[in-house]
């Protein structure tokens, strides 16, 4: 008790032991444990986070498309899907992976079944998610697969906050807790030997896509002489909310939406989330520090870190322009735009 009391009296948070004295020896040690996961300094670059405003600084310049890019042996490419997403706003209570496009396809088995069997596929979730997922590929017999090719990695969560800047309970005995972001997936393959595993395989290159994205193409042309390839396609119009990918130094940026200003009016790729990276570079970069983003949801904020933070730290990158039509189709929602109902008729005019 005196090891959390004091924690919790350095970070001023006290009010999370209000009550404990009703929770059992156990839950008590589990509610501990779970908030002593972390420290002061972690708790500060939260708070940090929150009332820090988020600016632009440097000379940023349209990105440059290139030719130069070919068709490379599956055999040397590795996969890997971002799954942490539910099927909230499609009215699903689950992971957005498991919503059946077509009949009987899910987006997993869409996407999975693209790669070649005896490839290396990774898939990256949150951990409230792993067991519906696994269960899921488990019903599909996890789509022909051996597990030792297709594996199932889960994102760190980290406390979440209120406005006021102070951790909350969800309930008594439990901390509100969130996924930390997709910023960590090259992370999770390389500290869970994943990573290893693949390069000793034979796997030269990583090819990563969005679950909600069911147009992805793992093994589509790319430039294998630069260890970032960013797959590109032009903004629908200048109202259209996609990153966009912007130069500066000689390295490539992603410039969120909301940070657009007049100096990006006449930038008109956008970030499509599919990319393919050396694998010798996921070593490299796996223990760089990210930025954390903000997100708010049911009233409390995230603290996220985002994969395309990663793509300064390529010395050398190529911008490959994909067709939209065919590569990019992503489900958001349950009626409108970005569909079910625009997928379904994006994935049949593809086949």
């Amino acid at each position: 008790m005196e090891e959390i009391e004091a924690f919790l009296e350095e970070i001023e948070q006290t009010h999370l032991l209000k009550g404990a004295e009703d929770l059992s020896p156990l839950e008590f040690e589990e509610y501990k444990n779970q908030m002593l996961r972390f420290n002061a300094h972690f708790f500060d670059r939260q708070r940090q986070t929150l009332l820090e405003e988020r600016t632009l600084v440097g000379d940023f310049q349209p990105v440059k498309v290139s030719e130069r890019c070919e068709q490379v042996d599956p055999k040397k490419i590795g996969c890997v899907i971002l799954a942490g997403g539910d099927g909230t706003r499609l009215g699903v209570d689950g992971p957005k992976g498991c919503v059946e496009v077509i009949k009987g396809k899910s987006l997993f088995r869409i996407l999975i079944e693209k790669c070649e069997r005896e490839s290396y596929v990774a898939v990256i979730t949150s951990p409230r998610h792993r067991e519906a997922i696994e269960r899921h590929f488990e019903e599909n017999g996890w789509f022909g697969r051996s597990k030792s090719h297709l594996v199932i990695l889960t994102q760190k969560m980290w406390p979440q906050m209120n406005a006021r800047g102070n951790w909350v309970s969800k309930k008594f005995g439990e901390l509100a807790m969130a996924p930390n972001g997709n910023g960590a997936a090259l992370q999770e393959l390389y500290f869970s030997e994943t990573a290893h595993e693949w390069k000793e395989a034979g796997v030269e290159f990583v090819s990563v896509c969005y679950i909600d994205n069911p147009l992805a193409e793992p093994y589509g042309p790319f430039d294998p002489s630069v260890e970032l390839t960013v797959k590109t396609f032009k903004k629908r119009d200048a109202s259209e909310k996609v990153g966009l990918l912007a130069d500066k130094g000689g390295r490539v940026h992603v410039i969120e939406y909301l940070y657009y200003n007049e100096s990006f009016s006449h930038f008109d790729l956008a970030y499509s989330g599919m990319f393919v990276c050396s694998i010798d570079f996921l070593m490299r970069v796996s223990q760089e520090e990210l930025p954390w983003h903000l997100a708010i949801k049911e009233g409390l904020f995230r603290f996220e870190t985002h994969i395309y933070d990663l793509f300064p730290f390529a010395t050398r990158y190529c911008v490959v322009e994909v067709d939209r039509a065919k590569e990019f189709a992503p489900l958001k929602n349950a009626t409108g735009e970005d569909s079910l109902e625009t997928v379904k008729k994006a994935l049949e005019k593809k086949s």
